[in-house]
């Protein structure tokens, strides 16, 4: 089994990819998209992470996410993955993990960067012969089903300090 390497543990906004065991199709199951979907949403939803853009491919993840509570790229791919697999045993006896082992991050730390991976996650699904257009994809953010968390200041000091705007795009959004 190939495994994903973590490029980068710094705090920020971060392009993850994480792919299934072995690269079956698992997440074309409509029931496992809408939990992984559900659950990468609840912990962004308790301030554990933003969620800038994402995809569920069926062999793969793609999000877009600023650490905050979360603190570290590893901690979030723990919480998701974790959950998920947890989910899946519990709700449908699966006991084998569903995750290759590992995932890619790269740090995004400018407006271009973070634009540029904008575009890659949402063309990913048109790519894939998947969809005709983003907006089509169920299960990324182009289909404006999740609201998504807008692009950090990347002008501002490092996340975690309190400097003016620094932390704004941090702070947990009333629904």
């Amino acid at each position: 089994m190939s495994r994903l390497k973590n490029f980068s543990m710094k705090e920020g906004t971060h392009l993850f990819t994480t792919g299934t065991s072995l690269h079956r199709n698992l997440l074309q199951r409509t029931q496992w998209a809408d939990l992984l979907e559900s659950i990468l949403f609840e912990y962004r939803d308790a301030g554990e992470y933003l969620v800038h853009s994402h995809a569920i491919m069926p062999d793969h993840l793609h999000v877009l996410a600023t650490t905050a509570q979360a603190k570290s790229p590893a901690k979030i791919m723990q919480l998701v993955k974790g959950r998920f697999s947890y989910e899946l045993k519990k709700q449908y006896g699966v006991s084998r993990s569903p995750w290759q082992e590992g995932f890619a991050s790269r740090h995004v730390v400018n407006a271009s960067q973070f634009s540029s991976a904008v575009k890659y996650i949402e063309e990913n699904p048109v790519k894939a012969g998947l969809c005709n257009s983003p907006e089509k994809h169920r299960y990324g953010s182009a289909s404006g089903r999740h609201r998504m968390d807008p692009m950090p200041d990347f002008g501002a000091k490092a996340p975690g300090r309190e400097e003016a705007g620094s932390m704004s795009t941090l702070k947990r959004r009333p629904q």
